[in-house]
């Protein structure tokens, strides 16, 4: 069975991203997670293989030329026999009966449309700041689900006018600070629809904040939200009768601890100073953790498993970059391609033109010349405690 994902006119690259991203996660267990256009959704016979059809956030407008006539019957059809429907921001506009986008406005966008998934208005935004095509007006959002207070991506969506009062309407979600409608999941027939005017979907460390001028604020509560983010898409996924992953994401697996610094000979300092306190293996170990300090271009799947097999403690690696990978003259680090959420030789440029601006060129600065980096280790708080 198929979760099918709309990708055609209108949809924004990152939605359709994330949303892939996020789905494959909780329901590729399960099921085939692709990507389809409108001449897909037309002409093809898809419904009797699909799970769960996904319309993602963008431009409404477009959808409408896209979906016009045959399609939107289809997708009607679908739904009301039996099969589920997922939008987020304009994938929840698209589907109520009803829209009125930033009335009044040069970008005003007033009118019925043809699902009628909801049987009544989705207005918005529901905050201030939208801009097409960027993350300029992107916030993060608390909205209340159950007991919880979530925090979630917004940028541009709606409320659901009324939810409350609708007939086979369930409130799932409400914007906290106004107690109107962020998330509904509607009975349409045999079927169902869930709704958003929010994004649980995303990963914030997957999306472009630059032009943003709260960038840090978003991405720090919303990293800290990413969690309670699935566990609420997971339950209301499980409410359309999908069987969802019913762990928080895959396992996560520990990642290298790379060894940077500024000069080649610092490194080796550290290095070095390192292999003092560890035995004839490489092995340092603590309280909590073991590390094996060892260079990064050395051969370690027979020694990782002969020594997995001796402790149980997790064992991290130290990877020391060779002399001759490195360019000794400069900064050392591994390659982008082993760190890709993290740019190490930017930041190091970074620091070295904030220094050059102090007198003497602020030689005598030694905070940020040594940078241990992992994406996944045990716990940072134990590993700087033990």
């Amino acid at each position: 069975m198929n979760v099918l994902i709309y990708n055609g006119n209108g949809t924004s690259s990152n939605s359709v991203k994330q949303t892939y991203n996020t789905l494959k996660t909780l329901l590729g267990h399960a099921y085939d997670v692709m990507k389809v256009d409108a001449t897909t959704l037309r002409n093809e016979p898809w419904q009797e293989t699909c799970s769960l059809l996904v319309v993602p956030g963008g431009r409404d407008s477009p959808y409408c030329e896209d979906l016009q006539g045959q399609t939107n019957d289809k997708i009607k059809s679908y739904v009301s026999q039996g099969g589920s429907y997922l939008g987020f921001c304009a994938g929840g506009y698209y589907a109520s009966k009803e829209i009125e986008f930033e009335k009044g406005t040069p970008i005003e966008v007033i009118g019925s449309r043809p699902l009628g998934f909801y049987p009544g208005m989705c207005r918005g935004t529901m905050y201030p700041g939208f801009v097409y095509n960027s993350e300029k007006g992107a916030r993060s959002v608390s909205v209340v689900y159950g007991q919880q207070d979530i925090k979630t991506y917004y940028n541009g969506g709606g409320y659901f006018v009324d939810a409350k009062k609708m007939e086979g309407v369930e409130v799932v979600c409400t914007y906290k600070d106004t107690d109107e409608a962020a998330g509904v999941l509607c009975k349409v027939g045999q079927g169902s629809a869930l709704l958003f005017g929010v994004h649980p979907e995303y990963d914030i460390r997957f999306t472009d904040l630059s032009e943003n001028e709260d960038k840090e604020k978003i991405t720090k509560e919303l990293t800290e939200s990413l969690p309670l983010c699935r566990m609420m898409l997971s339950e209301l996924l499980h409410k359309l009768k999908l069987k969802v992953d019913t762990a928080s994401g895959p396992e996560l697996k520990l990642t290298p601890i790379y060894l940077t610094a500024l000069r080649q000979e610092t490194a080796e300092a550290v290095a070095a100073r390192m292999l003092e306190e560890a035995d004839e293996h490489g092995i340092i170990s603590d309280a909590n953790d073991r590390f094996l300090v060892t260079r990064a271009d050395k051969d370690l799947a027979s020694l990782v498993q002969e020594l997995s097999l001796t402790d149980n403690k997790p064992l991290l690696k130290i990877l020391c970059q060779d002399r001759a990978t490195t360019n000794q003259q400069g900064p050392v680090h591994p390659e982008k391609s082993q760190t890709p959420y993290f740019h190490i030789e930017k930041y190091y440029k970074a620091l070295l033109e904030r220094r050059s601006k102090e007198w003497g060129g602020g030689a005598w600065y030694h905070i940020g010349n040594v940078m241990f980096y992992s994406e996944v280790i045990t716990s940072t708080q134990t590993i700087l405690d033990k």
